[in-house]
């Protein structure tokens, strides 16, 4: 399985996308969002040895939410 690093505030995937893979924070965090008439609504913080974006591949509908790296964050890519 591929392996990705992330920097502080990189966008690893935007609300709205078309979603091919499942992410395993292997550490870090990564700070869930989406956009809402109010502006920026956090929905909750991922931490390392959980899992995140599997609804996309669930459900086949574009992602949800947007989802943030917070500090430094090492993902595994599920397919």
């Amino acid at each position: 399985m591929e392996q990705k690093t992330y920097s502080d505030e990189d966008v690893i995937f935007s609300e709205g996308e078309a979603g091919n893979s499942a992410f395993l924070v292997a550490s870090g965090a990564v700070e869930i969002s989406r956009q809402s008439d109010s502006g920026k609504e956090v929905l909750g913080t991922i931490n390392a040895g959980q899992m995140f974006g599997e609804m996309a591949l669930i459900s086949d509908k574009p992602r949800s939410a947007t989802a943030t790296a917070s500090g430094e964050t090492i993902c595994v890519l599920v397919p």
